[in-house]
């Protein structure tokens, strides 16, 4: 099956680039389908970079790189069709936002509300990664971004060795595969650098409460409140600038502080929300019950 990347690492061409952060592997994301933390460029003062008003916005640079390629290609929708013909070219679109680390912060965040594309040309068989068509398009778009008036900062390099190149200016972060990176297809990616300031002080509390963060940690997450009034659970996707990652669930009452009951790569079975607590916390979130099918998280009487 073709593969490519997001922020997180590798996934497979059937995940939608539009995830919350999503993560390598992660066909899932467990609740929270609203109240998603995004941000304003007023949320964190304390980031010189974030009180600057963008110069450019990723959906420019985005689209430009559909219209750019387009001369040279026909284009064809990537849902439609995975494996595209000789002169077309499969383009899926997204929100999606690369990986950025906010001063102040150990952590890297992504937010939803940024804009991606994958790009999927023609290969054949027995072709070696990264092919020839791939390593063209990447070239192409660091052509564009140059255009733009971004510079090339670092390259970014994930646990297989390929690298990912960062590009910024104009009030943007904006990414694509290196040439040489061994992967099928190609990512592009654009995030507003005053959008990330306020998804890492969302995510400040978790900090301590998560297991295993360093400074390659890749956050995103959403707060919501429960059913239960005095109750707010969250879910944060907790990835890696490495690659791999999952999603934390985590809960609390009232002014405590937060507890993780979980991280999941899937629905979780019912029979995990044990206590009265976890029930109350989660009631009404989806779980799996003794037959496989989604039922709802109930309080037990």
């Amino acid at each position: 099956m073709t593969r490519y990347k997001n922020g997180f690492g590798i996934i497979e061409i059937i995940i939608i680039l539009a995830i919350v952060g999503v993560l390598a592997g992660l066909g899932w994301l467990f609740f929270m389908k609203k109240d998603t933390i995004t941000s304003s460029q007023d949320d964190d003062k304390n980031s010189s970079q974030s009180d600057k008003a963008p110069e450019l916005q990723p959906e420019t640079v985005m689209q430009t790189i559909q219209d750019s390629l387009g001369d040279q290609y026909t284009v064809v929708s990537l849902e439609k069709n995975n494996t595209p013909q000789k002169n077309q070219l499969s383009i899926e679109t997204g929100q999606s936002s690369p990986p950025y680390k906010v001063d102040g912060y150990d952590y890297f965040v992504t937010y939803n509300g940024g804009s991606s594309l994958y790009l999927l040309r023609p290969s054949t068989p027995d072709e070696q990664l990264p092919t020839s068509n791939d390593a063209k398009i990447r070239r192409d778009i660091e052509t564009l971004y140059y255009e733009f008036g971004l510079d090339s900062i670092e390259s970014q390099s994930d646990a297989s060795g390929n690298l990912t190149n960062v590009f910024q200016g104009k009030g943007l972060i904006c990414t694509i595969d290196a040439p040489s990176a061994a992967v099928s297809g190609s990512t592009a990616q654009c995030g507003l650098i005053n959008s990330y300031p306020a998804v890492a002080k969302a995510m400040e509390p978790f900090e301590d409460v998560l297991e295993h963060i360093d400074s390659n940690t890749i956050l995103s997450g959403s707060v919501k409140q429960s059913k239960a009034a005095d109750y707010h659970i969250a879910n944060v996707s907790v990835g890696n600038m490495q690659g791999g990652g999952a999603v934390a669930l985590l809960w609390k009452r009232g002014a405590g502080n937060w507890t993780l009951f979980r991280y999941v790569q899937n629905i979780p079975q019912c029979t995990a929300f044990t206590t009265a607590g976890l029930q109350r916390a989660f009631e009404g979130e989806p779980c799996i019950d003794s037959r496989g099918k989604t039922i709802t998280v109930t309080p037990v009487s």
